[in-house]
């Protein structure tokens, strides 16, 4: 019941006369995604929205926060009350810098003590052999984080839940509220948090297949490797299909 009244709500709030804070700025980044990376689809106007998705579509109200000078746009589901319609008993496990220590503490240990690697699985395996020559005689190890480019865009909404995420903003030329249709997973809702982990850690659990020693923290992943495999093991994430920022390994 409470839906109904909802919408009008959102968008009367929105063409409401006070301006907002970067409401120029904002308007043209979200016309950006629209027009240059196919994030969303519009602007379109109200009957347009219902031509598209019908009488029933929930607006999200966008906004956005100063991030060292940049302006990172946010969608606030929590207006719209979608965010009050998901609960989870799941919980993320995030691979942190404990990890990326526990990793550098074997390789050192094998390499430059015992030169021997005797490794114990969860299920009672030994893993048992000599440590290879180039890992031998010293352990310079460096590391890396390479971030994921635009995370949350590169997976796409379902389509189910497009009538839920209809990116709502004024326009500061007329002063009037548009709509944008979302294409990909919007930045603000919760439930999204813990299903992108799950693609996350898929990433990572590939990685591993691959012979990475690293960890996974959202979007974000951690590589500690010797010296001489550094230009390997960035040669082998080049590789995969999502693009990677590469920052220089550091000591």
């Amino acid at each position: 019941m409470q839906s109904k009244c909802l919408r009008p709500a959102i968008i009367g709030k929105i063409n409401s006369p006070a301006k907002t804070e970067h409401e120029a700025e904002l308007y043209d980044i979200t016309v950006k995604e629209a027009r240059e990376k196919g994030w969303l689809h519009g602007p379109l106007e109200f009957q347009g929205v219902c031509d598209i998705l019908g009488n029933q579509w929930l607006p999200v109200r966008r906004f956005c926060v100063d991030q060292r000078g940049k302006l990172r746009p946010i969608d606030g589901f929590v207006k719209n009350r979608l965010i009050q319609a998901f609960s989870s008993v799941d919980k993320i496990s995030l691979k942190t810098m404990d990890h990326v220590a526990w990793a550098a503490m074997i390789v050192c240990k094998h390499s430059i003590h015992t030169r021997e690697m005797h490794f114990t699985l969860e299920t009672g395996e030994r893993l048992c052999g000599e440590v290879h020559s180039d890992w031998q005689g010293g352990c310079n190890l460096k590391s890396t984080t390479l971030e994921l480019w635009s995370a949350y865009k590169q997976l796409p909404l379902h389509k189910s839940d497009v009538n839920k995420a209809e990116v709502t903003l004024r326009n500061p030329t007329c002063g009037k509220a548009v709509h944008f249709t979302m294409n990909t997973l919007p930045f603000g809702a919760s439930a999204l948090v813990l299903h992108f982990n799950r693609v996350s850690v898929l990433l990572w659990v590939l990685g591993c297949h691959l012979n990475l020693v690293w960890a996974s923290y959202c979007d974000d992943y951690s590589i500690p490797c010797p010296q001489g495999l550094v230009q390997s093991s960035l040669i082998r994430l080049r590789d995969c299909t999502l693009p990677m920022e590469r920052p220089a390994a550091r000591q």
